[in-house]
Order: C-alpha cells, then structure tokens, then sequence
C-alpha cells in the first residue's frame, strides 16, 4: 500500500488509482489460481 501512497504524490491521484485497479485485478487473478 505504501508504494501507492508514494506514486500519488510523484505520478499524481489519477495514475496511483489506475496503479491500485491494476493491482486488484492482478492479486485477485494470483488468488484464483491458488
């Protein structure tokens, strides 16, 4: 979570939000195939 804080405050809220859907979908495809 905290490198999403970060690229907010360097990459600006719109990219750091695209950044944290991207990781859902990633970790939720890593969970699925557990």
């Amino acid at each position: 979570m905290e490198v999403f804080l970060q690229s907010a405050i360097y990459c600006g809220i719109p990219a750091a939000l695209d950044a944290m859907r991207v990781a859902k979908e990633v970790f939720a495809e890593i969970e699925s195939e557990k």
